[in-house]
């Protein structure tokens, strides 16, 4: 069987004084994704070793919005890395019991998104497929991060189903602003990765 063993890592989180309010907003926002995104996890994210974490997927259906939303909670960044493969041991509800070559791959992409200064990377056995994956999630996240607030807080709205009236109507703009500011932000494009990312077979 194939399992997508997702392991995220806080970055410089040493480095922050008060890190057991780390920990406790880590724990809360792991509680809340395994809760909202139960129906996608086979084994709920742990904190495992320092300031990682840890689940496995039971397909890679919805990791983009799996992913944004470990960036939404969470207040220091974080990278993640996806490993696909087997395991070799018995399964277990805890992944930190388990291991084998999706763990060895997880571990090795978190390693390469690090090293890439990405914060997302998956490895499988199928290379091509992962040279498109991670080029998708680069040119993601290269244009989300030249969006401006208020391209954020639109674009926001816009992902909760609100139509360009109601986000007009909501922020005190136009419709005609709306569609200005997505535009400005590449929106379209973007939203066309995102599903690509959330409807992803492997």
């Amino acid at each position: 069987m194939t399992y997508f063993i997702v392991t995220g890592d806080l970055i410089a989180s040493r480095e922050i004084p008060n890190r057991a309010q780390i920990q406790k907003d880590l724990q809360k926002t792991l509680e809340d994704i395994n809760n909202r995104f139960a129906k996608n996890i086979v084994c709920p994210f742990v904190i495992g070793w320092g300031d990682a974490f840890q689940g496995a997927l039971v397909s890679l259906s919805g990791l983009y919005d799996i992913i944004e939303s470990f960036e939404n909670q969470l207040t220091i960044k974080f990278r993640c890395g996806i490993g696909i493969g087997e395991i070799s041991t018995d399964f277990k509800l805890n992944p930190l019991e388990m291991d084998g070559p999706a763990f060895h791959a997880s571990q090795f992409a978190l390693a390469e998104a690090k090293k890439n200064q990405n914060f997302v990377w998956i490895k499988s056995e199928r290379g091509q497929f992962d040279m498109i994956i991670n080029t998708l999630w680069l040119l993601l996240s290269t244009i989300k991060s030249g969006w401006t607030e208020r391209q954020c807080e639109v674009i926001q709205l816009r992902r909760m189903s609100l139509t360009y009236v109601e986000i007009g109507r909501k922020l005190g703009i136009t419709k005609q602003a709306v569609y200005n500011i997505l535009k400005s932000a590449q929106w379209e494009a973007v939203e066309h990765g995102i599903n690509t990312l959330n409807h992803l077979e492997y």
